[in-house]
C-alpha cells in the first residue's frame, strides 16, 4: 500500500533532494513515486527490486508462450526441429535484450 506521506515525492522536492530520495528506498526497500502536478509519473525502484521485477515478467513471458505453444499442439500444429531452435532464439534474443536495459 502507498503511504502518502513517505512514498510520494513532487517533482520540484525530488530535485532539491535526489540523494535522500534513493537512500531512503534504498534503505525501506519500498518504491517511491514521483508526482509532477500532483500525478504519479515515475517510480524509483530499489535495484534488486528492479531486477525481480524484470524476472518476474520474463517468467510470466515464458508461462504465456508456452501456453499458447500447448494450445498449438492441441489443435495438431507440429514443430519442426529447425521451428523450435528459432523461437528458442527469438526468446533468448528478447530475453538478453531485457536483461541489457536492467
Amino acid at each position: 500500500m502507498i503511504d502518502l506521506k513517505d512514498d510520494l515525492v513532487g517533482i520540484s522536492d525530488l530535485q532539491k533532494r535526489a540523494s535522500s530520495v534513493v537512500n531512503r528506498t534504498v534503505q525501506t526497500q519500498r518504491p517511491t513515486f514521483i508526482t509532477h502536478h500532483g500525478k504519479a509519473v515515475a517510480a524509483i525502484l530499489d535495484l534488486d527490486q528492479y531486477n525481480r521485477l524484470v524476472a518476474a515478467r520474463l517468467e510470466l513471458e515464458a508461462i504465456h508462450a508456452s501456453q499458447q505453444v500447448a494450445a498449438q499442439l492441441q489443435e495438431g500444429h507440429v514443430y519442426s526441429s529447425s521451428e523450435v531452435r528459432a523461437l528458442m532464439d527469438q526468446w533468448q534474443a528478447q530475453n538478453a535484450q531485457a536483461a541489457s536495459r536492467s
